[in-house]
C-alpha cells in the first residue's frame, strides 16, 4: 500500500462505534477518501466486519475502497 500511495497519510482512532470512528477521523483530517482492510479472523468477525464495511460505504460523504482481506490471496 505505501509504495502505491507514498502520500497517503494513517490515522489511528479507537472508538466503541467504529464507521462513526472513521467518519469523524476522516472528517478531522480533511480526507479525499476513506481507505481500510477488514479485519482477519473466524466467520464471525467477518461476519460483522462486512456489514461494517456495507455501513460505511453507504453513511460515508466522500469514496471509500475497501481492500481485500489479507488471507484472501
Amino acid at each position: 500500500f505505501r509504495e502505491a500511495f507514498p502520500d497517503a497519510e494513517e490515522h489511528v482512532e479507537y472508538r466503541r462505534d467504529v464507521v462513526a470512528g472513521i467518519l469523524d477521523a476522516a472528517e478531522e483530517v480533511g480526507a479525499s477518501a476513506i481507505v481500510f482492510r477488514p479485519r482477519e479472523g473466524g466467520r464471525i468477525v467477518q461476519f460483522l466486519s462486512g456489514d461494517l464495511s456495507e455501513k460505511l460505504v453507504d453513511e460515508a460523504d466522500r469514496p471509500v475502497v475497501v481492500l481485500p482481506r489479507e488471507d484472501s490471496g
